[in-house]
């Protein structure tokens, strides 16, 4: 596993790495291995030690990591790991680098005892039942049998209350966290199923969602004090994950602001864990509190920022706090005490003013008021200049709309309803180059968002004002505006480690089957030294054509069990591999169709991991799941999966891609990272793997594969200190 260097350069308040181990149930009350730290104005000891909250017994830290384990009772407040307490004050940041146990996590009813029971004892089916009986007491499981067991009685029956909500990390009014409802602000992880998870935020006392499609991949959450309320932006460790760009660049999520406690703690809280029986571990790498100076100012990050305040005067030519020169057209705007407004709020008239600013944004936020029928507030971005092309959102008392103008006509147009008073309301877009969302009061306006790529390089940004002419309540006026960037970088404080695995440059194979014989991938038995070797299984994976080789399985026939087409692999340190595939033809709804196809890394037959697509007739979304055999013992309700929406679809070619170093893995689909864990993840006494033979599986999951198509098998040498390992690292041909 990468990780990137410390760069730190300022002293952090806190800085727990989790580099001492501790046992379940002793986590709680420990130091962190930051040490006790003392805030500048003295105010506050021991920083640095763990609080929280630790209702089960879960908590525990092993390969440099804190463990959360899976909890038998949902709930807010009962597995939390905290620091403080804190004043408040602006520029005070919280940073947490950690991997969600699954994003999709929620409360849901497992059904009876002895049924998941039952399908625990067979698990896959690839071993007899005394073989499983007999290894399980020796494998040193991640979980005992009457730890599920518990958690899977308290969960037979649907809960009373739906616990979707998963995780928050942030500021909490407590050292006993509480979620979301208790006061705090930070960001939230909630399950949205085929689409895994949304990320969330606290703003206005609601949950605001940013995007779906949060996989499971080590995330940076970040949470900024400001004068009022927190900026939440957030990091993927992985470059090219939805919704969010690598770290060290963070994308600003949303601005919570309202008032917060005087006096508040840092840390995490974890809801739920684990869903319909299958469980999972979260992994917390490193809780950061710094004060960091250059997000102290008000408006934190933004590149456009203007108070829009201040003695009553014309607002022609004003220069912006931040951002330049406002370029006004219409009706004279004038500051005042309480925003900018129109010089005649009596008369019906109208007036915009324009800044060019220096990058697209992703993030605008201000406060508007005065509002009432027949006035408006229009917040423009997108915008190539006065006048120009531009996205608009338009705040009425009764009605917004979200416009697209180009070319000076409305060319898309979504009206919602919305009734306000006269204010003051706060007014958010969150706009990441493809999927814009808007809120007013922390109420989302567009649902899951409006994706477009129109104009979404033009970086300006404007504020318009309409008077109907009423006067009532002075005419609409906006203040504190400011559009921060898409990606901002990440200060020198928060510079921790990424954990990430390295992707393979340089391909050792690529077979695109286009000279292989008709017939099984293995050849005939009595060939001399084949390529490839049917490792596992009694199905077969046959050449039907140059360039195409498929199960040999069908709607009425599935492939029979578990079945795997390996080649020896000479570099036990790591590996990359990656498969083309194409799944079957739908054949209509509930009629069976199924797809499994996907990859396997060997190290001999006691420990082995595969990680497969599943697309099934009887769920609206594909996933990518991973099933572990270490020590001897495969427990299929340890599989960590990540479901993916339409990323997979049925009759469509895609590419499925395992990255492993050996002591981590990464599954990428058609280049979207999707899902990360070190094999100590899912089973603590296991520290590495080392392939010895890798390949194309038809896996078991809930199951068969009914005639895949595989067209292309690719592997790479990962890098060793960015030079490929002698010998080219890649399988032994015959």
């Amino acid at each position: 596993m990468m990780l990137e260097p410390d760069q730190r350069t300022t002293p952090p308040l806190v800085a727990d790495r989790f580099t001492v181990d501790a046992r379940r149930g002793h986590v709680v009350g420990t130091g962190g291995t930051g040490g006790p730290a003392r805030s500048p104005e003295g105010s506050v000891a021991h920083a640095g030690r763990r609080a929280g909250v630790d209702a089960e017994g879960v908590l525990s830290v092993d390969h440099g990591a804190l463990r959360i384990g899976t909890m038998a009772t949902p709930g807010w407040g009962r597995e939390a790991v905290t620091y403080g307490p804190f004043e408040r004050r602006a520029g005070r940041v919280v940073a947490v680098h950690l991997l969600n146990g699954h994003n999709t996590s929620e409360s849901s009813a497992v059904g009876p005892l002895g049924r998941r029971l039952g399908r625990w004892a067979l698990g896959s089916g690839t071993e007899p039942l005394w073989r499983r009986a007999w290894r399980y007491p020796t494998s040193r499981p991640r979980e005992h049998l009457a730890r599920k067991l518990t958690y899977w009685w308290r969960n037979r029956d649907e809960l009373a209350v739906r616990q979707g909500d998963n995780l928050m990390a942030g500021w909490f009014p407590t050292a006993a966290a509480g979620g979301p409802d208790a006061g705090g602000s930070g960001l939230v992880v909630r399950a949205t199923g085929a689409y895994n998870g949304e990320l969330a935020a606290t703003v206005d006392g609601q949950l605001l969602g940013a995007f779906h499609g949060l996989q499971n991949l080590p995330v940076h959450y970040v949470s900024v004090l400001r004068e009022q309320g927190a900026l939440h932006l957030a990091a993927s460790s992985y470059r090219g994950a939805a919704g969010l760009p690598q770290h060290p660049h963070l994308r600003p999520i949303a601005i919570d602001d309202r008032p917060l406690p005087a006096v508040l703690h840092a840390g995490v809280d974890q809801a739920v864990l684990g869903q319909i029986g299958f469980s999972s571990d979260t992994r917390l790498y490193e809780v950061v509190v710094a004060d960091e100076g250059s997000w102290s100012a008000w408006c934190t990050s933004a590149v456009v920022a203007d108070r829009l305040t201040g003695p009553p005067a014309p607002f022609g030519h004003r220069r912006a706090e931040r951002g330049g020169v406002w370029t006004t057209s219409g009706d004279d705007l004038v500051v005042g005490p309480h925003g900018v407004g129109l010089a005649e709020p009596a008369a019906p008239g109208q007036g915009r003013a324009h800044l060019a600013g220096p990058a697209p944004v992703g993030l605008v936020h201000a406060v508007v008021e005065g509002v009432t029928e027949g006035d408006e507030v229009v917040l423009s971005w997108r915008s190539t200049g006065t006048g120009g092309d531009h996205w608009r959102v338009t705040v009425g008392a009764s009605a917004s709309r979200l416009e697209v103008v180009v070319g000076g006509r409305v060319v898309e147009e979504a009206t919602i309803p919305l009734s306000l008073d006269d204010g003051p309301h706060r007014v958010q877009v969150s706009d990441d180059g493809r999927v814009v969302r808007v809120a007013v009061d922390g109420v989302a306006l567009t649902g899951a968002g409006w994706t477009d790529h129109v104009l979404a390089e033009a970086t300006g940004v404007a504020v318009g004002l309409v008077a109907g002419g009423a006067g009532a309540g002075g005419g609409p006026r906006v203040r504190d505006l400011e559009a921060h960037p898409r990606f901002v970088e990440v200060p020198a404080a928060l510079h921790g480690a990424s954990h990430r695995v390295p992707l393979g440059t340089v391909p050792v194979v690529d077979d695109e089957l286009l000279d292989a014989p008709l017939g099984d991938l293995a050849g005939p038995p009595d060939a001399p030294s084949p390529r490839w070797q049917r490792l596992m299984g009694t199905g077969s994976l046959a050449v039907v054509a140059p360039g195409v080789a498929r199960f040999d399985a069908s709607l009425s026939r599935p492939i029979p069990d578990r079945t795997a087409y390996t080649i020896d692999w000479s570099d036990p340190t790591g590996c990359d591999l990656e498969v083309t595939a194409r799944s079957p033809q739908r054949q209509g709804d509930g009629a069976g169709q199924r797809c499994r196809v996907g990859l396997l890394i060997w190290q001999d037959p006691s420990n082995y991991f595969a990680v497969n697509i599943y697309l099934d007739d009887h769920y609206p979304a594909a996933s990518a799941s991973t099933f572990f055999h270490l020590r001897g013992f495969e427990d299929i309700y340890d599989a960590v999966w990540s479901n993916l929406g339409d990323l997979v679809a049925w009759n469509r070619t895609f590419r499925l891609r395992l990255a492993c170093d050996g002591r981590a893995f990464v599954v990428l689909v058609d280049d979207e990272p999707v899902l990360h864990r070190a094999f100590s993840d899912v089973h603590p006494t296991t520290d590495r793997l080392c392939p010895n033979k890798v390949g194309i599986i038809a896996n078991w999951e809930w199951g068969h594969d009914t005639g895949s198509t595989v067209q292309r098998f690719v592997a790479r040498a990962l890098p060793h200190d960015g030079q490929v390992p002698p010998g080219g690292g890649g399988p032994t041909w015959a």
